[in-house]
């Protein structure tokens, strides 16, 4: 439950959320708290502090009775208050977390991460530490300037050697620093909230860490769902009272002898921690009332007793006096603030618990939430830190990076989730070595993005441990064409390249063309107005708020310092194959040694009656998606109709139902993607949508749009009609091969190519979308991605080839996970493997054959997806999990895959 909360107090406020930003974000943390001290400040005022504690020490040697009275008589009584009232503060000027923070601040920490016993158990070696020092006091603390000089000198070396062998303050000041319980028991609920200004960045070291998150760590400690972490905070809560009145009231050593005191001290601790559990258990309080309820009574007892010390010391310090009366005072200005401290701290938990419980308005994955806390360990769960946001996300090994940030709420994008789009880079900050290794296609489109070392996708970043990132990659220091083949072995009369289309498949040529060759002339010629981006995001476009804010996939500059010619907005009219040139409709002629046709596709438009009419649409650019969106606001629509149930029919109904709109899907199938799933998939499929009010209706196809002015409604081919307000046609593409035809190249569906991508006429190739090979158009991102790099090998004089194999298939954008690889044929050779699990909404069927996947379709699962395509295509054995597969224990897949996979170096 704790680790809910803490995802819960900084998750980004969206739209819905607008009208109430306060009641979204509670407890916000300290990122975004207010900060009246600047950063640079603190270290100047933590410097000064540090230096009186080792003057401190040193005066406890030369003057001890000047060093024991400024300690304990002035020191120690304050500091109570201090972490009552502002806790931040104390955290901030900590000379103990000063020489902590040191090895960090002057980067030669060897920042590891600390041992389970020290996560788990830190707590109670804090609390022992905490004891044997109260014990001590009376014994010889109190007395003996030399010893407590050595104490508080090994402390603060323990401190140093804490950050020097571990990240952020998981080596102390969250762990082992025996003031810990006192500073987390009486600073849950702060008067005064100081931001941290030691981590800078957090790198998520600690569990419900009070530097990440003030006002609400305390809560998550005692409602975690690990038990042995609340137990010790508990435990503490409920001896604390015992060892104040204990300390002041049990006769010294000097009077009863040290086995007698100690003896006396423990049964007072031990009564004080027994009436705790048994207020507890009598009056059924929740542990964070008891707790607060003993905390102020031990903060009340310790200014009872330490009143008249505070006074007396005045009376000295001043020369005046005398000034005992002040004891009254200074006890009833206590007893108030531990009153008013009880009825924030209650309100505090009333919020907290209502936050927690509020979990699935707001969107939590529970199901993803159950399987966490169900299997996951902190020593084998993984913690995603995001930068600057402040963010710590506990995950499974074997997530990607995109999962993980897209199941906390986090903005990034999703594109084709194979590693060849680009559009969700990310900066690792720490961690590179906990991630999965890059692959060909990762490798590929990063040189492409030009962007700084370090930078990963997220879809194909697989967290195997702790990591630090950042959602916005840093730029390279020199984005620079990258030579990787000697110039020698390129074609001597290659001199100039025109590239007809500005898509994926067009700039992959230019990017792979330019990598190689860094002298010849390279022009892209695009009808968008756009640089490359994500089309297949663009359906954000219909329901977001930032239009095309993070879609675009190549920097403004990629082209200008890739040293190729850009044309944006720019028709190729014609070719002259004969002349070697392109006329442009700006009136312009390009010459080229050799050509390459990435003209894409466009969307079929039905031939039915209507279709001209204002409210209908075919999606394919994201022009197409700005427009559908401006038109629903215009006409203040609310129904919708999309004709075809593909992955864009889909993802479009879904991204018109978060823009409002009541929408129904027409499938002329029998079923949903009947070519790419299995029926009780598409069954499942067609459950989830309609649950999520999106209506379905199969064997459907479209005989007219009707309206007056227009669309109103959409006539079915079987004689009914459907209201719709908006319509949009999502049946298929076609290619933009005209300008080929009309050249006279040979053109069937798509221009012809060979395994080369060779067109009809020897220096002219396609690839992409307008590409036809040996019957088939793809359509897809990732083929259009292989083909362009066969045809710049082919235009350089390389040998490769095409080889025709179908990518998976992901279905995203929809609220649900959806994938299928591979064959899924059942044949006799096959074992055919299915698991359905209806409480978490999962399905799965792998089809086995000699000890491998051949193929696979998984619904409802995230973490498996990525592992499932990988198994497949590297055709991996998969005996050893057989059995937990057979069982129907499909997360085997990803820790199969996770044995095999070599991280990230």
């Amino acid at each position: 439950m704790a680790r809910v909360s803490l995802q819960l107090i900084s998750r980004p406020v969206d739209a819905a959320d607008a009208t109430e930003s306060t009641s979204a974000r509670p407890f916000p943390p300290y990122t975004e708290l207010p900060r009246h001290v600047p950063r640079h400040a603190w270290r100047y005022i933590r410097t000064t502090v540090f230096a009186g504690y080792v003057a401190l020490i040193v005066t406890l040697v030369v003057d001890r009775v000047r060093g024991l009275d400024v300690f304990w008589n002035v020191v120690v009584p304050l500091l109570p208050a201090l972490f009552f009232v502002a806790p931040g503060v104390w955290r901030n000027l900590c000379p103990l977390a000063a020489a902590n923070q040191v090895p960090r601040r002057f980067a030669f920490t060897r920042g590891l991460t600390a041992p389970k016993w020290l996560r788990e158990r830190g707590h109670l070696v804090a609390i022992t530490a905490f004891l044997v020092a109260v014990g001590a006091r009376r014994a010889v603390l109190n007395t003996n300037g030399p010893v407590l000089a050595a104490v508080l000198a090994v402390t603060v070396t323990a401190a140093f050697a804490g950050g020097l062998a571990y990240k952020g303050k998981s080596g102390w000041c969250s762990s082992m620093c025996p003031l810990l319980p006192v500073q987390r028991l009486y600073g849950q609920t702060p008067f005064v909230t100081s931001p941290n200004s030691h981590c800078e960045p957090c790198i998520g070291c600690t569990k419900n860490c009070y530097d990440f998150n003030p006002a609400v760590a305390y809560q998550a400690d005692l409602t975690d769902a690990e038990p042995d972490w609340g137990a010790s905070r508990r435990l503490f809560a409920g001896l604390f009272p015992g060892v104040v009145f204990g300390y002041f009231l049990v006769p010294g050593p000097a009077t009863s002898g040290y086995g007698t005191f100690y003896l006396r001290l423990a049964a007072t601790v031990a009564a004080s921690c027994g009436l705790y559990f048994a207020a507890q258990a009598v009056t059924r309080l929740s542990w964070s009332k008891v707790s607060a309820l003993w905390g102020a009574t031990a903060f009340a007892t310790f200014y009872w007793f330490a009143s008249p010390v505070l006074a007396h010391d005045l009376t000295r310090l001043t020369g005046g006096g005398p000034f005992d009366w002040l004891r009254w005072p200074l006890r009833i200005v206590a007893m108030g603030l531990a009153v008013s401290w009880l009825g924030r701290t209650f309100d505090v938990e009333r919020r907290f618990r209502a936050l927690v419980s509020a979990a699935p308005a707001l969107r939590l994955d529970e199901a993803r939430l159950r399987q966490l806390q169900e299997e996951a360990t902190p020593s084998t769960t993984p913690r995603v830190s995001v930068q600057p946001e402040g963010r710590e996300i506990l995950t499974q090994p074997g997530m990607s990076l995109l999962d993980v940030l897209e199941s906390a709420d986090l903005p990034i994008e999703a594109g084709c989730r194979m590693g060849v789009c680009g559009a969700d880079p990310v900066a690792i900050r720490a961690g590179h070595q906990n991630l999965g290794p890059v692959t060909a296609d990762e490798t590929a489109t990063l040189r492409r993005l030009c962007l700084a070392d370090g930078t990963r996708l997220a879809c194909q970043a697989t967290v195997i441990g702790d990591c630090t990132i950042g959602l916005v990659p840093d730029k390279a220091g020199a984005s620079r064409p990258t030579v990787s083949t000697p110039l020698a072995a390129v074609d001597p009369d290659l001199r100039r390249v025109v590239i007809i289309g500005g898509g994926i498949a067009g700039v992959t040529a230019a990017e792979k063309l330019r990598g190689v060759h860094p002298q010849c002339d390279i022009s892209v010629v695009g009808q968008e107005a756009h640089h490359l981006y994500n089309r297949m995001g663009i359906s954000r476009v219909i329901y977001g708020r930032s239009a095309m804010s993070g879609l675009y996939l190549v920097q403004d500059d990629w082209f200008t310092t890739q040293h190729i010619d850009s044309w944006l907005n720019t028709v190729a009219r014609s070719i002259d194959l004969a002349g070697h040139t392109v006329r442009l409709a700006t009136g312009d002629t390009l010459e080229w040694d050799k050509l390459i046709l990435a003209t894409g596709s466009r969307p079929v438009r039905p031939e039915v009656p209507g279709f001209d009419l204002p409210g209908s649409f075919a999606l394919r650019e994201a022009g197409d998606a700005a427009g559908i969106r401006a038109y629903a606001q215009s006409v203040d629509a609310s129904t919708a109709v999309v004709a075809g149930g593909g992955l864009l029919g889909l993802e479009a109904a879904y991204a018109l139902h978060r823009l409002g709109q009541r929408v129904t899907v027409l499938e002329r199938a029998e079923r949903l993607l009947a070519r790419q799933i299995d029926e009780r998939a598409s069954e499942l499929l067609l459950e989830y949508l309609t649950a999520s009010g999106i209506a379905v209706r199969t064997r459907s196809t479209v005989a007219a749009l009707r309206g007056v002015g227009r669309v109103e409604e959409v006539e079915l081919a079987d004689g009914t009609s459907l209201p719709a307000q908006l319509f949009l046609a999502a049946v298929g593409v076609t290619p933009n091969a005209e300008i080929a035809r009309n050249a006279g190249l040979t053109v069937h569906r798509g221009v012809v190519v060979d395994a080369q991508m060779r067109t009809s006429a020897p220096d002219v190739l396609a690839c992409g979308d307008v590409a036809e090979r040996a019957g088939r158009t793809w359509g897809l991102w990732p083929t259009a991605v292989r083909q362009a790099e066969v045809a710049a090998a082919t235009v350089l004089g390389f040998e490769d080839a095409f080889d025709a194999v179908d990518p998976p298939m992901i279905l995203k954008g929809v609220g649900i996970e959806l994938a299928s690889a591979g064959s899924l044929e059942a044949t006799a050779d096959a074992e055919v493997l299915t698991y359905e699990d209806d409480a978490r909404h999962t399905y799965a069927r792998l089809v086995i054959r000699d000890g491998r996947i051949s193929g696979g379709i998984l619904l409802g699962y995230k973490r498996e997806v990525a592992h499932l395509q990988r198994l497949v295509t590297e055709h991996a054995d998969i005996e050893p999990i057989l059995p937990r597969l057979r069982a129907g224990d499909i997360a085997a897949l990803a820790e199969q895959s996770i044995n095999t996979q070599v991280p990230a170096s």
